[in-house]
């Protein structure tokens, strides 16, 4: 038993918690809405904890006070992200601020990850460590998700492609989208984050563009894919956040 949760008693977290609802017309950051009794970022946290992972770091927009509120000042790392400019710059400013001597690192996209269950990251991380640079977490390509990209795989759900939402691109494979975690050997992170560029698409640096960089440098890529919509969750619309509150609530029933 203690030889299957060795890598994750090896692996720190990340959780990215600074997006703005801006198509929700809100000013709050979604990780702090409502799901439940509970607030997205406290559900993530709560799934962490059932976790060995060696210590969390919470990447905050510039103004952190509410999350210090409502989740204490001295049991996580908080580090503020001054400029919202994307996934790749929040995980940039974490490894520039903190040190990280973990093997490995979570990257947790909060306000898509308030469903995912302990088992099911046990059993990602299990499946990236040791041999894999870089593991991400997949669903099937559904209608009517926002998510701004799409990864294709082949039937052995080896890496084809990738290409941000809008972007022109030939389809390849099977599309999937992306889940709320990331894995990535730390070491490899650190040698490689310089080199994401700002998308065309937006002035932002996304941190799934490590994919291509990976493929095109022969580094391994571990997919893993989750066919059980349960635990897919967004809240970049009002829609979303609904389904998302109907999941949650649907879940926590006696």
């Amino acid at each position: 038993m203690k030889k299957n949760i060795g890598p994750i008693r090896d692996t720190a977290a990340i959780i990215l918690a600074g997006g703005k609802g801006k198509r929700m017309g809100i000013a709050l950051p979604k990780s702090l809405l409502p799901l439940g009794k509970k607030t997205i970022i406290e559900h993530v946290l709560a799934t962490l904890h059932s976790l060995p992972v060696t210590r969390i770091v919470i990447v905050t927009p510039a103004d952190d006070s509410l999350f210090r509120k409502l989740l204490g000042g001295n049991r996580y790392s908080f580090v503020k992200q001054a400029s919202p400019l994307g996934t790749g710059h929040a995980v940039a400013t974490a490894l520039h601020r903190q040190k990280f001597s973990e093997s490995n690192v979570l990257i947790i996209m909060a306000d898509s990850s308030a469903l995912f269950k302990p088992g099911t990251v046990r059993q990602f991380i299990r499946q990236c460590a040791p041999e894999s640079a870089i593991g991400i977490t997949l669903f099937p390509a559904f209608r009517n998700v926002t998510s701004v990209g799409r990864v294709y795989l082949d039937k052995q759900h080896r890496l084809l492609g990738y290409h941000l939402r809008g972007a022109s691109s030939r389809r390849i494979g099977h599309p999937y989208i992306q889940g709320g975690y990331l894995f990535f050997r730390t070491q490899w992170l650190q040698s490689c984050i310089h080199t994401l560029a700002r998308s065309k698409h937006g002035d932002r640096y996304n941190l799934t563009d490590l994919l291509s960089y990976a493929k095109k440098n022969h580094s391994r890529i571990s997919a893993y894919v989750l066919r059980n919509l349960k635990e897919w969750s967004s809240v970049n619309t009002f829609r979303e956040y609904r389904e998302t509150l109907q999941k949650i609530n649907t879940r926590l029933k006696p």
